[in-house]
């Protein structure tokens, strides 16, 4: 019971959050950095969390699917 509620509490969190670029000169989204290293679970966990791999590109246009391709 207390990891369930830790689990919804750490989505919700992460739904705060997740769509939001990074302050570095990438700007790069959690999507990106998963994308970036090949986190095939991760990408999975962001997108059921409803992160949008086309909403955010950083500053030279790139988003999640480029990095991803």
């Amino acid at each position: 019971m207390a990891q369930r509620n830790s689990q919804r509490s750490v989505g919700e969190v992460v739904k705060r959050w997740i769509n939001r670029p990074t302050m570095s000169s990438e700007a790069f989204t959690a999507l990106h950095f998963a994308a970036y290293h090949g986190n095939v679970p991760m990408i999975t966990y962001l997108l059921d969390l409803h992160a949008d791999p086309l909403m955010h590109s950083n500053p030279e246009g790139i988003n999640a699917v480029h990095v991803a391709a």
